[in-house]
């Protein structure tokens, strides 16, 4: 019968003074082996977006932040933010991929590994690798859709608390199991996102039932306005068409003559101002205010006198150039002649 191998762990080496040789000695592989039977696999919980993926950029880079894990008594430390590439979309089908965290026996490292999944009618993810040489936790599950050329966080669903295929470490000889609480949280969001689509879905049928019955009533509303409208807009034609005869006619007036100036106002203005005397005489449409014609008389220091009269177009403002004149009139030394020039 075989002697059975007693082994202790760990306790100072001594070297033999003969040999130079140390009596015992511990590999790596015997510190894992200690140290996994009170540490249990996972990434650490501290920072709570440790080994976390993230999309941060318009494109197909996700980011991983900085933080820990532990496999197999093996530990690993990312110091610093990793961008990963996600390789591009397929054109009819979705993808579904994998970022893990994988202990390599044979290459001595863990590092953080991306896995293309295959595009197809029902994508289903890399499956992890759990073997003597190789240990996988997978940290993410990204869903790469059909044509898409960014990645957006709603693709990106994190594993970390899924004991099954990643969980916490916790330092007990159990992990502390997750997946219930992971399955809930899932189950919650998928019941509020299913709760949300038929509220929106019940909202829009709402929205396009007001707008139908408002369209109604303002298809309605608006006949009655355009009729209302006609109706005023002959009223205010039928008295354009009179004002605006009656303009016509006041246009060829004698300025003197307002007796026949019917509807109309006429109104004297006195200024002098340097010895200049001016007198304005204003005729304006009594019930608009518009003036129709205007005579300014300036007596000036030299004895003569400028008659300036303008007769105004339809909008009271733009004198009518063939029916406003300006006229000088002067007198001679002796009063006996009298001179009018007219422009």
């Amino acid at each position: 019968m075989a002697e059975m191998k007693e082994f202790g762990f760990p306790f100072d080496a001594i070297e033999d003074e003969k040999t130079g040789e140390f009596d015992r000695v511990y590999s790596a592989k015997d510190f894992a082996e200690y140290f996994k039977q009170f540490i249990s696999n996972g990434v650490y919980p501290n920072p709570s977006n440790g080994l976390e993926i993230e999309a941060l950029t318009n494109n197909m880079v996700v980011t991983l932040h900085k933080g820990s894990g532990y496999i197999n008594g093996y530990a690993y430390v990312l110091p610093e933010d990793l961008p990963m590439f996600i390789s591009p979309s397929h054109a009819s089908y979705n993808r579904k991929d994998s970022i893990v965290l994988q202990w390599n026996a044979t290459t001595r490292e863990i590092k953080a590994i991306y896995k293309e999944g295959v595009a197809s009618a029902n994508p289903q993810p890399p499956q992890l690798i759990r073997n003597a040489d190789i240990y996988e936790l997978q940290l993410a599950l990204i869903l790469v859709k059909s044509g898409i050329q960014r990645i957006t966080q709603a693709e990106i669903t994190s594993k970390k608390l899924d004991v099954s295929v990643c969980g916490i470490v916790h330092a007990v000889v159990d992990t502390v199991d997750t997946t219930e609480i992971f399955k809930q949280y899932e189950t919650y969001l998928n019941q509020k996102i299913t709760e949300w689509n038929e509220t929106k879905a019940q909202q829009k049928a709402d929205w396009e039932t007001q707008m139908s019955t408002q369209q109604t009533g303002w298809q309605e509303q608006t006949t009655t306005q355009q009729k209302n409208f006609d109706a005023r807009q002959a009223i205010i034609q039928a008295w354009f068409n009179e004002i605006q005869g009656n303009i016509s006619k006041l246009q060829t007036f004698n300025f003197d003559n307002i007796a026949v100036l019917k509807g109309c106002t006429r109104a004297t203005n006195i200024l002098v101002a340097n010895g200049v005397k001016t007198v304005t005489e204003t005729i304006s449409i009594t019930l608009s205010g518009k003036k129709v014609a205007e005579r300014i008389n300036t007596f000036n220091l030299d004895g003569s006198i400028k008659v300036e009269l303008n007769v105004f177009d339809e909008d009271g403002i733009t004198p009518i150039d063939y029916k406003s004149s300006i006229t000088i009139v002067t007198f001679s030394a002796d009063k006996n002649t009298i001179t009018e020039v007219v422009t």
